[in-house]
Formats: C-alpha cells, sequence, structure tokens
C-alpha cells in the first residue's frame, strides 16, 4: 500500500451542545491541524498516488469555506455538533466529490485538536 499526505490548519469558532462538553458548550475558537492521507495499492500511469499540489489545492479549496468562521452559524452545520468527528467526515466528503473519478483507492481524514488529541475519518473515493 503506497500513501501520500498533505497538511493544512484552519480556525473556527463554535460551541458544542450537551453537557458533557462542559465549558466547549460555550462559544470558543479552535485552530485545527489537518491531514489529508491518499493510499492506494497502485500506483497510477504516472508512478504517484495523487500529486501533490492537486491534493494540497483541493484541501485548501474545502476549508476555505469555514475557515475563520463560525460553524454554529453555517447552513451546512445546522443541528449538528461540529466536532472533530463530524468535520472529518464532511471534509471526506467534500473532498471525495471533487475527485470522483479522479482517484482510485481510500481518504483518511485526521484533525488534530492539540497535541493530545485528534481524531480520524477513512473510507474509500
Amino acid at each position: 500500500m503506497y500513501s501520500l499526505s498533505v497538511n493544512d490548519f484552519f480556525m473556527v469558532a463554535h460551541s458544542l451542545k450537551g453537557k458533557e462538553f462542559g465549558q466547549a458548550q460555550n462559544l470558543h475558537g479552535a485552530t485545527f491541524e489537518i491531514t489529508t492521507e491518499y493510499k492506494v495499492k497502485k500506483l497510477n500511469n504516472l508512478g504517484i498516488v495523487i500529486d501533490v499540489v492537486v491534493a494540497s489545492e483541493i484541501l485548501k479549496k474545502v476549508i476555505k469555506q469555514f475557515n475563520y468562521k463560525n460553524l454554529d452559524d453555517l447552513k451546512e452545520f445546522q443541528n449538528l455538533n461540529t466536532s472533530m468527528e463530524v468535520l472529518c467526515e464532511y471534509i471526506h466528503k467534500q473532498i471525495s466529490g471533487l475527485l470522483l473519478g479522479n482517484f482510485e483507492g481510500s481518504l483518511k481524514v485526521t484533525i488534530k485538536e492539540n497535541p493530545l488529541a485528534q481524531c480520524s475519518f477513512e473510507d474509500k473515493i
């Protein structure tokens, strides 16, 4: 299995619903580090997993829609807790839609909230 990863970061404001979240129920800011890891069993005809520039540009395009925004105000997140898990799946679906037909393999999206906490969502494209 081959893999290629690209990284970036984005900043948001949001609040989380549920007493389990303690002070995070209040509006707060977060800076998330994000890694997208593309995995394939065989390299393509160019001998690569995916073009690094393409992977980076797609990631930037997807996170740009909510970078420096309050996620609570965005229609795509209405009635959802914008947890790292929810964001990973959402970003995966957005990237998958942009790559449809141009990449065969799996994509793992990992969001790191701080040095001690991260989560991932992985599925085939």
